[in-house]
């Protein structure tokens, strides 16, 4: 990515019934994550958030190479954005205590 805060994203792949397939994707603009999309994945890249202004709903512009949750596809470069559910921590281990104390 340069200065410009534009760049290429690639990606490449090989399997027995695709061959090798390659993509490449111009971006422009900063972006958060790039990655697969398992529940794991979407963990790790939440980690590029900045949660300093507290809970609440925050945009992340995302990259994935496939859009399965199993990266089963090929790569087709997607652009997204998700939506993603920060809590407060305190209000959501009171419910967990509920439901524990409940069993």
């Amino acid at each position: 990515m340069g200065e410009d805060r534009n760049g290429t994203i690639e990606c490449e792949s090989y399997g027995p019934s695709i061959d090798r397939v390659s993509q490449k994707k111009e971006t422009s603009g900063l972006f958060d994550a790039f990655g697969t999309h398992p529940i794991v994945g979407d963990g790790w890249n939440c980690r590029s958030i900045d949660i300093s202004n507290g809970p609440g709903i925050y945009q992340m512009r995302a990259f994935m190479p496939s859009l399965d949750h199993r990266g089963a596809t090929p790569p087709m470069i997607s652009e997204l954005t998700i939506g993603v559910d920060i809590m407060d921590w305190k209000k959501l281990m009171f419910r967990l205590e509920l439901y524990l104390s409940s069993l």
